[in-house]
C-alpha cells in the first residue's frame, strides 16, 4: 500500500505543467501492528484510540518511497521497514501529546522524534524511516539513478540512526 501511494504521489507531481528538470521524491508511511495497517488519525478521538492500542507494543513502521527523474520520466519505487518499541506512557502524557497537535498528521498518531512525548524507541532499522523518509535508502536510490550527490564526507548519519546506517557509505 505505501509503495503504491508513494508512486501515485510522484506521478501526480510528474503531471504538473512546466515541471523543472530534476529528481522528485514522494513517500508514504504506515504503522503495522498485528498485521493491521494504522494510518493517520482523523481526529483526537482516533489518535487516542491508536495511541492506546500501540502503548507498550512492538510494531513496524513501513515507508514506501518513489524517486522520479523529471528528465527521463523514470520512477523507482521501494520500501523500508523498521521495528519500534512503544513505551508504556501515561494517559496524561498521551493527552498532552494529542493536545499539542503533533499526532494528527502522523501514521500511528506519533512522531518518534517528538522530544517532549518520547513515545518510542527504535529496535532495528532506519530511524529516519520511522520519521517518514528512509534517508539512507533514498540517497542510495538517487545515486543509482545517476543523480549528482554531494561528497559523502559532507553527509552525516541522521541523529537516532543506527551505526549500520548506509548514508555515509553511498558513493556520489
Amino acid at each position: 500500500m505505501v509503495r503504491r501511494l508513494s508512486r501515485e504521489k510522484a506521478l501526480a507531481v510528474s503531471l504538473a505543467e512546466s515541471l523543472p528538470s530534476g529528481y522528485y521524491v514522494a513517500a508514504d508511511s504506515t504503522v503495522v501492528l498485528d498485521g493491521e495497517s494504522i494510518a493517520k488519525p482523523a481526529d483526537a478521538e482516533e489518535a487516542r484510540a491508536m495511541l492506546t492500542r500501540l502503548r507498550g507494543t512492538t510494531h513496524q513502521v513501513v515507508t514506501g518511497f518513489t524517486v522520479y527523474d523529471a528528465a527521463t520520466g523514470r520512477c523507482v519505487t521501494d520500501s523500508n521497514a523498521a521495528d519500534v518499541q512503544m513505551r508504556d506512557f501515561s494517559d496524561a502524557e498521551m493527552e498532552e501529546s494529542i493536545a499539542s497537535g503533533v499526532p494528527m498528521d502522523k501514521a500511528g498518531a506519533y512522531a518518534i522524534q517528538d522530544a517532549d512525548f518520547r513515545p518510542a524507541s527504535l529496535l532495528s532499522g532506519c530511524y529516519s524511516n520511522v520519521m517518514g523518509l528512509p534517508a539512507c535508502r533514498v540517497v542510495k536510490t538517487l545515486a543509482e539513478m545517476g543523480c549528482s550527490l554531494p561528497d559523502r564526507a559532507s553527509m552525516s548519519v541522521p541523529a537516532g540512526c543506527t551505526v549500520s546506517c548506509t548514508l555515509g557509505s553511498v558513493s556520489p
